[in-house]
């Protein structure tokens, strides 16, 4: 039987350290992946995704920590800092394809 829709697939929330000088903050993030194919199995989308967690981990991590943590805490910059983030989670993953990133935490200390 066929899904409906194309999944979404939760990355396990992690923690960047954001730099401001000497001043540090800590950003708990978590993330899911929605697909923009169908597959036939939930399991089938969960094992394309796992395959691909570190790249999506790598892109995310790198990108946050070069945003100025003002930016990061800034309510109105966080559609922004989604695009971007997007950008370049699809630019590290070519297959699947990832259709959107969702924030499923997003907790700046």
């Amino acid at each position: 039987m066929g899904r409906d829709k194309p999944p979404t697939v939760q990355i396990e929330a992690f923690v960047v350290d954001l730099r401001n000088g000497e001043e540090m903050h800590n950003l708990r993030i978590g993330l899911a992946l929605e697909m923009k194919d169908k597959v036939e199995k939930e399991e089938e989308a969960k094992e394309m995704v796992k395959e691909v967690t570190p790249r999506a981990r790598d892109a995310a991590i790198t990108y946050l920590r070069s945003v100025p943590p003002e930016e990061i805490m800034d309510p109105s910059k966080l559609e922004e800092i989604r695009k971007e983030l997007v950008a370049r989670i699809k630019k590290s993953i070519p297959k699947p394809k990832i259709k959107t990133v969702l924030f499923t935490d997003f907790v700046v200390q």
